[in-house]
């Protein structure tokens, strides 16, 4: 969907749905996730709210998500769109992310969004060292060492709705950061 005007009819129709009220995310077309030119601007939608022309937020974590739990509803399946994504590229995509969210630490004070940043650094870190995609929970499982046993508590009585939220600490945020950066160049000298 190349016209921003197709793919906001699309996204008013899909909206409606149920399935459409829930999601956030991007408008691509298959050559730009073929080719991967992520520096492309896209159609995005963020609480239902269609906005045309935003900066692209895909990388090759999303074409290896797609590959991998993805479900085609109509048209070709998505094992035959010729999609694939290289260690390098993902490794790449989890190191860009990480890098987001380190710029993001000193400007947010809300629990909600350290949150969020706190476990998308978690996920990334779980990227870096085995090469897959994690689901939250296996990415804080993964990180337990890493986070310490009281943040470790902390999230895992979050998760479980046992409390509504905690402290979390920058210093913290910041030494998983640094130890995430770290990781990128440990994988990269073993993958040479």
């Amino acid at each position: 969907m190349k016209s921003a005007n197709c793919t906001g009819k699309l996204h008013t129709a899909f909206s409606k749905s149920d399935m459409g009220k829930k999601l956030d995310g991007a408008y691509t077309y298959i050559e730009q996730l073929q080719q991967k030119r992520f520096e492309e601007r896209t159609g995005s939608f963020e609480d239902s709210e269609f906005k045309a022309d935003c900066p692209c937020h895909l990388s090759a974590d999303n074409i290896l998500c797609l590959l991998e739990y993805g479900e085609c509803i109509q048209g070709v399946p998505i094992e035959e769109l010729g999609l694939s994504v290289s260690h390098e590229e993902l490794f790449q995509a989890a190191h860009g992310m990480l890098l987001e969210d380190i710029a993001e630490i000193d400007k947010k004070e809300d629990f909600q969004t350290l949150y969020y940043i706190l476990i998308d650094m978690l996920r990334c870190i779980y990227t870096l060292g085995t090469g897959r995609l994690p689901t939250k929970s296996r990415a804080v499982e993964h990180c337990r060492n890493l986070v310490g046993s009281e943040l470790y508590e902390n999230i895992k009585a979050f998760r479980e709705g046992k409390i509504e939220e905690f402290t979390i600490e920058k210093s913290d945020l910041n030494g998983i950061a640094a130890y995430g950066l770290s990781m990128k160049n440990m994988t990269r000298q073993s993958t040479r």
